[in-house]
């Protein structure tokens, strides 16, 4: 790699520091000696000149400036010495061998020798990766080359919390902007928390995602200054662990893209895991990979002779032959053999080959090592035996945690030093602490469960004890959520649930949950699944709450999949009360997927156990669920009962409360909202109007944006039913402007659409178009793919009504790509009228007729109500056909739809049958339940009448 810049930088620095330091010295030593000569003899001099002012004053004037000026210079020396680089020293074990070759290979790279730009370093565990990580590091730091290193064993990374671990370590002085978008970020997650309690899901998890990419593309452009000017490595150890999450794509798609269309000059990359990089479309061409191979006998010879503290020439090649026979060359066994030979020569036992006999093929690597470890262990003495036990415990080891198992304070750091002496069981040292070799570790806790499981279960609630008096200083301090937090947090877990209180996680996952930390809710999912820590009896609530985090990231189908899983489970059928929050959570899942039919029956379901188990909270919930799913169905007046019947619930909830007054206030308002809904679905607006101003009112004086932005949205709909636009109109741009400010595009996105619905009332289209326009953008912001669809889809209608049918391909398009990829039928039967009517006006009349035949059979894919307002809408064209006395072409598309529906097939159903079942299953309140071939059968009489008519004249 190039040095652009690094040589006048280094010059640059060492002038300035020569400088700062003899300023600094000069003005100390002046003010010193005249300080020190003037102090006799100044008070009897005074300067006519300067009107007869004291020399004194004039002098500690002087000396002040000089002070200020020299405290200056010293300030800006010492600040540069706080913002130094953090990274850890890197010092390679003396006992490490071979690997010449990835060394050689990465030292090209680093000369940009080669194209390749990642070097991807991968092999089975053990095979020695942490070892190669950490000796390129040392390359790195012997070479002057900024590095960083991050180890994804040490701690729950999220984007913002690893690129905060990057900056510590490459310098923070390139990233003070990256620092202050950090902390504008932290901050507004705790104002979020503090200020708007009662803020949805999804619309808090767009706000901080958009102050997570600001923040993240203020890191990359801060990077990318740096590498303009120093050559810059990052080493990522134990990928394995974030390859099947947001992090690697995180990885891939925003930190590293610089490497692969050029944007990051003089960086370099290295990732090392079990697996290798694969990552394609162009990226190919700039990785290296290298499998790390077994040792061959020359390699263990160089080991051997490390541990026997001769040469390697001196090391009896038929030993070295024999432990390749006994290990296979694996790394790890290697180790272990050398370190066997080092406890032999201790005892002064004869080395020889016959140490190490043949071993049957058969047998794996894992029997082969659990072997040498008994042979090992044989030979150590009683306190290091012990402390190598002692150490497996805890997932990371460090003075402190031994300390805590051990319960002495004076050998603590002495047995560390020793444990960690013996690399064949401790991998390279990182900053969260040491850790075994997984195999070595597994072999002996499996010991520690067969000889002194008591012990076992005590040691672990004496750690479980540690962390949780480290989690207290560090929330003492406001560190929640941070990565010292997250790591601890994850221990402590670990430890609670090996003494059998699985509880632990469940009340960590649900707090996590309350805070909105899904991302840690997430890594505890992760981490539970990857140490196989919970139990049998426990998995019914593990597999809740992992439901529970695909539901956060709408990952519905794969939250469907847990909680069918669950419900498949005999013995979790015997506990009703979780049987009820499945069947609960599994109907909101349907919900949201459109699925509104399978909805219904599913929230029935545990609407009727909450109702048995007397569960208040559930009652409430699973009735506005009801609600929300009748009003999607548009059976209005049940969505009202169910209303109704919440707020009753939610009434006595209100009664039974005492003191607390904001939460007493907070509930009133939430009861006027939800009696203002029961209004409006019963058409009921001038009472709703009332209810909603009520609940506007109260929570003015609670001053919670966010709940005053959704009662004024209510409003506004009010208004529009009521055939006042403007006044909706207003109440719209008002609510939109508190989601406008808080940068929350997902529910601003909804209220442009409504916005632009009321100008489309008035007819007036170019509003109507900026409003949809915009909500689409919003859309896009929000990452919410529907209202992507349904602002295309109204966009191309408005352009139809402005007889503008040239841009309404572009806007179509998207709407299909996405509608169809996310079955929105409902949308694609909109979209394909609006298509059927441009193409009637075109003249293509057997176009039209194909597009009008998909919007009638996805709207009956969707539901009934949908269907009815396609046919409404296809049936208002042929009307205004026939008032151009186009009334033969207008019958023949009647004509041509009916025989249609009577002879085609829905999803091998016939048409008619399909559309009899959805009715009966859908069959409304307030609208009339009326055939499509009754509907389009009387249109075609008016139509035949109108033909009459017009041949009268």
């Amino acid at each position: 790699m190039k040095r652009r810049g690094s040589f006048v930088q280094w010059l640059k620095e060492r002038f300035y520091g020569i400088i700062d330091n003899v300023i600094a010295g000069l003005i100390i030593i002046g003010i010193t000696y005249v300080a020190g000569v003037l102090a006799g003899i100044l008070p009897s001099i005074s300067l006519n000149w300067l009107g007869g002012v004291s020399l004194t004053l004039v002098v500690a004037v002087a000396i002040a400036v000089a002070l200020a000026v020299g405290g200056f210079i010293l300030w800006r020396r010492w600040c540069r010495r706080k913002i130094k680089p953090i990274r850890p020293t890197v010092a390679v074990p003396k006992d490490f061998v071979g690997r010449e070759e990835e060394i050689a290979w990465f030292k090209e790279m680093l000369q940009e020798k080669t194209v390749e730009r990642i070097m991807s370093i991968y092999g089975a565990p053990g095979i020695g990766k942490s070892w190669l990580v950490n000796r390129l590091a040392k390359e790195c730091q012997d070479g002057g080359v900024v590095w960083a290193m991050i180890d994804f064993r040490e701690a729950a990374y999220d984007p913002l919390t690893l690129l905060d671990a990057i900056q510590h370590q490459l310098g923070e002085e390139y990233f003070v902007g990256f620092s202050d978008k950090l902390q504008e970020y932290i901050e507004f997650r705790a104002q979020q928390q503090r200020e708007y309690p009662s803020l949805n899901d999804i619309s808090r998890r767009v706000l901080l995602q958009r102050k997570e990419d600001e923040a993240t593309s203020e890191f990359m452009k801060c990077l990318e200054r740096l590498v303009k000017e120093k050559e810059a490595v990052l080493l990522f150890d134990t990928f394995e662990k974030v390859e099947d999450i947001e992090l690697a794509n995180f990885l891939q798609k925003k930190l590293l893209t610089g490497l692969k269309d050029g944007g990051l000059p003089n960086l370099m990359a290295v990732v090392a895991g079990w697996n290798r990089l694969a990552w394609r479309d162009g990226w190919e061409q700039i990785i290296s990979a290298h499998e790390l191979k077994y040792f061959s006998v020359e390699e263990i010879r160089h080991r051997l002779a490390m541990e026997m503290e001769i040469g390697a020439e001196a090391v009896d090649v038929e030993l070295a032959t024999a432990v390749l026979e006994h290990t296979k060359g694996h790394p790890l066994g290697v180790g272990l053999a050398a370190t066997l030979i080092g406890e032999g020569i201790k005892r002064g036992e004869r080395i020889s080959k016959e140490m190490f006999p043949t071993l049957e093929d058969e047998l794996d690597e894992r029997m082969r090592t659990e072997l040498l470890i008994k042979r090992v262990w044989e030979r150590l003495d009683s306190e290091i035996a012990e402390g190598i036990w002692l150490c497996a415990i805890p997932r990371w080891f460090d003075a402190g945690i031994i300390r805590a198992l051990k319960g002495t304070e004076y050998s603590s750091q002495a047995l560390l030093d020793r444990v960690t002496e013996y690399r064949s069981f401790v991998k390279p040292h990182s900053p969260s602490g040491y850790e075994y070799h997984e195999i070595m570790r597994q072999l002996l806790l499996d010991k520690w469960q067969r000889d002194d499981s008591d012990r076992y279960l005590k040691l672990n609630k004496q750690a479980a004890e540690f962390y949780e008096k480290e989690l207290e200083k560090i929330e003492r301090i406001g560190g929640r959520f941070n990565e010292r937090w997250k790591r601890f947090t994850l221990e402590r877990v670990y430890h609670r649930v090996q003494i059998g209180e699985a509880a632990s996680f469940t009340e960590e996952f649900e707090k996590s949950a309350r805070w909105y930390e899904h991302e840690f809710c997430k890594v505890l999912i992760q981490d539970a699944e990857n140490y196989r820590f919970i139990s049998v009896k426990d998995k019914h609530q593990f597999l809740y709450c992992k439901g529970q985090a695909y539901c956060y990231y709408n990952e519905f189908d794969k939250a469907e999949a847990v909680y069918q899983e669950l419900l498949t489970d005999k013995e979790l059928l015997r506990n009703l009360f979780m049987k009820y929050r499945i069947l609960y959570e599994l109907g909101r899942a349907r919900f949201w997927q459109g699925r509104f039919q399978e909805a219904n029956r599913l929230l029935r379901q545990s609407l009727d156990g909450f109702s048995k188990t007397d569960y208040g909270h559930g009652i409430i919930r699973a009735l506005q669920y009801l609600g929300r799913n009748s009003e999607a169905l548009g059976r209005l007046a049940q969505a009202a009962t169910y209303h109704e019947q919440a707020s009753q619930h939610l009434q006595q909830i209100l009664d039974s409360v005492t003191g607390e007054e904001e939460f007493v206030k907070y509930t009133c308002g939430e009861f006027e909202y939800t009696c203002g809904e029961i209004n409006r679905l019963r058409g009921e607006f001038d009472k709703a109007l009332e209810r909603f101003q009520n609940s506007l009112s109260i929570r003015e004086r609670l001053d919670s944006a966010y709940d005053i932005a959704i009662t004024k949205y209510r409003i506004a709909i009010i208004w529009y039913e009521k055939g006042f636009m403007d006044k909706a109109i207003d109440y719209y741009s008002q609510s939109s402007i508190v989601y406008e400010e808080s940068g929350d595009s997902y529910q601003r996105g909804r209220i442009l659409f409504r916005m632009g619905v009321a100008y489309e009332a008035k007819m007036v289209w170019d509003r109507a178009m900026k409003s949809y326009i915009d909500a689409l953008q919003a859309a896009k912001d929000g990452q919410d793919a529907y209202n992507v669809v349904r602002n295309a889809v109204a966009i191309c209608n408005v352009h139809y009504l402005q007889g503008g049918s040239v841009k309404i391909p572009s806007y179509a398009e998207e709407a299909e790509r996405l509608a169809q990829r996310y079955s929105y039928w409902d949308q694609l039967a909109q979209l394909r009228v609006t298509q059927g009517h441009v193409l009637f006006d075109e003249e293509k009349s057997e176009e039209a007729f194909a597009k009008y035949v998909e919007a009638m059979t996805y709207a009956l894919r969707f539901n009934r109500y949908v269907l009815d307002e396609a046919v409404e809408k296809i049936i208002e064209k042929a009307k205004g056909m026939a008032e151009e006395r186009q009334v033969e072409a207008a019958k023949a598309l009647i004509e041509k739809l009916i025989e249609f529906w009577q002879t085609g097939t829905l999803d091998r159903k016939p048409l008619v049958e399909a559309e009899r079942e959805g009715r009966e299953r859908e069959k409304g309140d307030e609208r009339p339940q009326m055939m499509v071939m009754d509907q389009l059968g009387t249109w075609l009489r008016t139509l035949e009448g109108e033909r009459k008519t017009n041949n009268r004249y």
